[in-house]
Parts: C-alpha cells; sequence; structure tokens
C-alpha cells in the first residue's frame, strides 16, 4: 500500500494546511458570505466542491464546519458596522441604543429591536 503523500503527489491534491491554499478559500467563503445569506448546510456543500474542483485535501469534515461558521459569524458582525447609504447611523448603532420613552409605540419598537438583534444571531437575549 502505497503511502497518501504518494497518491496526493502523483494526482495534484495539495494540503489544505498549506497556507496558500487555506487563504484562498477563506477569501472565497467571505465574499461568499458578504454577498449572499447562504444557509450554513448550503456554504459547506458550495465549500466542499470547491475543494474538490481545485484538489485541495480537508484532514476532517469538522475543520471546514468551523471555518464556515466563523466566516459566517464575522462576516455578519462586519456588516453591523457598514453605514446605509443616507443613514446617520451604522445598524450597530441602532440596534444598541433602545428607546427611553414608555409608550405603546416604543414597546412596538423595542419587540422589533428584539428581533433584529436575535436574527444577527444574539440568542441568548430573553
Amino acid at each position: 500500500m502505497a503511502p497518501s503523500g504518494g497518491i496526493q503527489r502523483r494526482y495534484g491534491y495539495r494540503d489544505f494546511t498549506d497556507h496558500a491554499e487555506s487563504f484562498r478559500l477563506v477569501r472565497w467563503l467571505y465574499s461568499r458570505a458578504w454577498l449572499s445569506a447562504e444557509r450554513p448546510s448550503l456554504l459547506f456543500d458550495l465549500a466542499t466542491a470547491r475543494l474538490v474542483e481545485c484538489k485541495v485535501l480537508l484532514q476532517g469534515v469538522t475543520v471546514l464546519e468551523r471555518l464556515v461558521e466563523q466566516v459566517r459569524e464575522r462576516a455578519c458582525l462586519e456588516g453591523l458596522l457598514d453605514a446605509v447609504e443616507g443613514a446617520r447611523q451604522s445598524p450597530l448603532d441602532r440596534l444598541r441604543r433602545g428607546s427611553h420613552r414608555v409608550s405603546a409605540p416604543a414597546l412596538v419598537g423595542a419587540l422589533t429591536r428584539l428581533q433584529e438583534i436575535r436574527a444577527v444571531g444574539v440568542s441568548d437575549i430573553a
């Protein structure tokens, strides 16, 4: 039985631990995460297909799962910092400042704000 390194060289596969290969995948994942709202499972499948297409060997599925999750979280958080054109505040500024009024419209606004915060992925808020 031939060692895996020989098979890897013979068929032209590269190792994911190579910095250039992992950097290319991370950059590709970021561009997908910033430009679209793809589900994690779809992003994982697309990344797997890209690794196969580029002949890159991955040590395990959990490595790619963690990478996809990290990229999605970071892209989401960075998106909160970008101010929308014409807006005076970034989405993060808008979400972090609650209403100071006690009224029915303020309650509706607070509930809407809570939904927006939960949509970002902050699920521990009761």
